[in-house]
């Protein structure tokens, strides 16, 4: 395979370093950068992580400092009080029902600009609905397009980036047009490695073994850190990791010494430095391979669609988690049955059967002094279910998405100009997500189209 179709027939700059590094300072400047990027992106992969595991049901993960200073999650901290953490997964749902009416959008004729072959070849619907997912998710859309030979054939490929691999440098356009370093982490097998960059050249093949070699401190070293913290080592001992990133460098016109060009240029590194391939930009326009969109950009940061969502979701887990446990403590038909109302030749568990059968008959004493009492208290307060429902009512107001576009229930008495008004209106409520995302797959179509002319 010749990533971006580069030329194999042309040497690979051999930047291959010492094995040992007693300091950072002997990695390549580009790879350094690229290091420091990763570490800048560390807190936005830290909010994505939690956004995830509330989106995918995993809410009560979040670490706490009990009273008595232990650090513990809020589902074993509930636990430790005798309290069982229940989970009602709203944010679930809501997502689901943005992506369905992304597909309806899909099927009603906003498809993509590409030919049929690409579009079918990437099975592009089914691409973009994943990235609306994580787009909702995340608040970070991310696709790599690639002209290149794979398995299912030759042709123009676009890929769904993990914004758990990615990393970039600092910008402020929400266009990304001031990027000046973007880039992606690879865990291949290392007959991959060579597959990719060896190209069948002896030499080559000899550079990738040193820089994987078992004798390399950083080469199958296997990090306890999962591939979303650590940045030089796989978590697997058995992959290889490969550091892609493409930089926009500037260098002078050789015609014109005074004017100063710029161009994107990716390289392909091994944890130790080893360059294993570079190649300049393939397309026209000399843009990066990567389209990259984060919403809402403001001043640097990203607040995905839910983020609003999450603490509202986790006080309705805490408040249905209370009400369970108030249900579980009440009294619920219980009977006092004073001692001296036990009738001769019965037990305790003869009266219990008989208790528990509907139309059941007690004999009792004919010297009892009190008979059996029914005990039943009310199962909660009603304030606390008024609470759920308050919140329960700010979920949906806070999300901007009516129920009916959650598939609640139509009341019988609705017209339906009033259903058409409902869901015209939550449709309105994201039209700014729908907007923002198309305009990122009309900017992945222009560069695919790109590869294809």
């Amino acid at each position: 395979i010749l990533p971006y179709g580069r030329d194999s027939s042309r040497p690979l700059r051999n930047n291959h370093f010492p094995q040992i590094f007693p300091t950072m300072k002997n990695l390549p400047p580009t790879l350094l950068a690229a290091e420091e990027a990763w570490t800048a992106c560390s807190g936005f992969r830290t909010t994505r992580d939690r956004m995830k595991r509330f989106t995918y049901g995993r809410q009560w993960d979040d670490v706490t400092v009990t009273s008595g200073g232990q650090t513990m999650t809020e589902g074993n901290r509930l636990k430790a009080m005798e309290m069982s953490p229940l989970t009602n997964n709203l944010l679930r749902n809501l997502v689901k029902s943005v992506i369905g009416r992304f597909r309806s959008m899909l099927a009603s004729g906003s498809r993509s600009a590409l030919p049929d072959e690409t579009v079918t070849r990437n099975n592009l619907n089914e691409l973009d609905s994943r990235m609306l997912e994580e787009f909702l998710i995340s608040g970070c859309a991310v696709q790599r397009v690639v002209a290149e030979r794979r398995p299912d054939g030759d042709g123009v490929w676009i890929d769904n980036i993990s914004p758990a691999r990615i990393f970039y440098s600092s910008f402020t356009d929400p266009r990304a047009t001031d990027l000046e370093l973007i880039g992606v982490i690879h865990d291949y097998s290392f007959y991959e490695v060579k597959m990719r960059f060896g190209h069948g050249d002896p030499a080559r093949n000899r550079i990738i073994d040193r820089a994987y070699s078992v004798d390399n401190p950083r080469a199958f070293r296997a990090s306890p850190l999962s591939a979303s913290e650590e940045f030089f080592t796989a978590p697997n001992p058995s992959r290889c990791r490969v550091i892609e990133v493409w930089s926009r460098d500037f260098f002078p016109m050789p015609d014109e010494p005074d004017r100063i060009d710029t161009r994107w240029t990716g390289r392909w590194y091994a944890p130790d430095g080893t360059l294993l391939d570079d190649t300049a930009s393939p397309f026209r326009s000399g843009s990066h391979p990567f389209l990259l969109s984060l919403y809402p950009f403001t001043d640097g940061e990203i607040h995905p669609f839910i983020e609003d969502l999450v603490d509202n979701q986790f006080n309705i887990n805490r408040t249905i988690t209370i009400l369970d446990k108030m249900l579980s403590a009440s009294a619920k038909s219980l009977l006092l049955l004073p001692e001296d109302s036990f009738p001769e030749k019965f037990t305790m568990t003869d009266i219990i059967n008989m208790w528990n059968v509907p139309g059941g008959v007690i004999p009792v004493s004919r010297d009892a002094t009190r008979l059996p009492t029914q005990i039943s208290s009310p199962a909660i307060a009603p304030g606390a279910t008024e609470l759920l429902g308050i919140q329960l009512s700010m979920f949906h107001r806070i999300s901007g998405v009516a129920g009916i576009l959650q598939g609640d229930d139509v009341a019988p008495s609705a017209s339906e100009s009033s259903v058409t008004a409902q869901v015209n209106n939550s449709v309105t409520a994201l039209l700014d997500i729908f907007e923002t995302f198309n305009a990122f797959r009309s900017r992945r179509d222009r560069l695919a189209a790109s590869l294809l002319a």
